[in-house]
């Protein structure tokens, strides 16, 4: 990828995104009285054994009934690397479970909501959709440089898709309308997130 194209790469597209991890660290930080910026390598272990975490988790874990064999996917993690060294997950599940990492140490989030769970419905279903453009995969790798990818978490096992952040901006990614309905959550996301962190104090 060109430096051109990279530059492209925080704009409209990464906004929201941006705005969140900034509220998400103000929230954080409240809650702390001496926050310590961990080390590169150990803020990026902890942010991978999370993530792994996250896509272990299953359908009985999650209380989500079974689907008798009918394939059915009751999560989406997305993976987007946003810039230099930072990449950010956000998992979500049918019973509206959402969690949120990041590799720079940030603590990331972990709650469930009704909120949540009404954001996720259009999302999987437009997941669903989308699901034939994705490939079935034994492993769980981080995005390259510019990309982001989808991780359909099914009942029969984790399907993978994804493109450069590049072909969102200029619309020509067949991942676009999943992509927007991934910035909806993540905007619900942070709306509830911040009332439930206002709540516990």
């Amino acid at each position: 990828m060109t430096t051109q194209k990279q530059s492209k790469i925080m704009s409209y597209s990464s906004w929201l995104m941006l705005v969140f991890l900034l509220v998400l660290n103000g929230c954080n930080n409240a809650k702390k009285e001496a926050p310590q910026q961990p080390e590169d390598s150990r803020a990026k272990r902890s942010y991978i054994q999370k993530r792994l975490q996250a896509f272990s988790l299953t359908p009985q874990q999650l209380n989500i009934p079974d689907t008798r064999g009918k394939l059915h996917i009751y999560g989406v993690a997305m993976d987007w690397h946003m810039q230099k060294d930072l990449y950010v997950s956000v998992c979500v599940f049918e019973n509206g479970r959402a969690m949120l990492y990041t590799s720079d140490g940030n603590k990331g989030i972990d709650f469930q909501h009704d909120n949540i769970k009404n954001a996720v419905r259009p999302y999987l279903e437009k997941a669903q959709k989308h699901l034939e453009l994705s490939v079935e995969s034994a492993n769980t790798t981080l995005p390259l440089d510019g990309t982001f990818k989808f991780y359909f978490l099914t009942n029969v096992g984790v399907s993978v898709g994804g493109d450069h952040t590049a072909h969102i901006d200029d619309n020509s990614s067949p991942w676009a309308e999943l992509f927007h309905e991934a910035n909806a959550v993540i905007s619900e996301i942070r709306s509830t997130y911040i009332d439930f962190v206002e709540q516990a104090n």
